[in-house]
């Protein structure tokens, strides 16, 4: 009996990948310096290349421009940020004096300011865009790799019988 998942296309797995597994409720909260979330972002590039029928040495920038998705890292970075930014901005007296003496003071002490110095360290940036401006870090792809990844997704259409 052939799995009615197997007749779908790659893009519809991706959807499917995403919207089934990509309710992380309370990352904001997790410690990014964890091994545990490089387990699960390597365990995310594993389920995407399975999808997608890739070898397991190809490149991360070709699969997520051939599946259209930010890596998950990325996502849970922008999703502390965006949690720190709210904590910060907060009205409640508390919750704005906790959450500032976590980033600027006690910063390796707690989770929240120890996740903002880790995301400082990993992208280049500085403590003051890391909690005022949230962008998303865009992956710079050179010339070759835009072309290496049109032509892979040019191939996978005609292994599939699209093209």
């Amino acid at each position: 009996m052939i799995c009615w998942f197997n007749k779908l296309d790659c893009y519809t797995k991706t959807r499917l990948l995403k919207s089934y597994c990509c309710s992380f409720y309370g990352c904001e909260l997790w410690n990014l310096t964890n091994l545990d979330v490089q387990t699960l972002c390597v365990a995310w590039r594993q389920a995407l290349r399975r999808i997608w029928k890739l070898p397991y040495n190809c490149h991360t920038a070709i699969l997520e421009r051939l599946s259209g998705t930010i890596s998950i890292f990325d996502t849970l970075c922008k999703r502390s940020l965006n949690f720190v930014q709210k904590c910060l901005n907060s009205e409640n007296v508390l919750v704005n004096f906790v959450s500032r003496h976590a980033v600027f003071y006690s910063r390796m002490l707690s989770g929240m300011g120890r996740n903002v110095q880790f995301y400082c360290e990993c992208f280049g940036t500085t403590l003051y865009d890391a909690v005022t401006l949230v962008k998303e870090r865009k992956v710079l792809a050179d010339e070759e790799m835009i072309w290496r990844a049109c032509m892979i997704k040019e191939l996978i259409m005609v292994r599939d019988g699209v093209c």
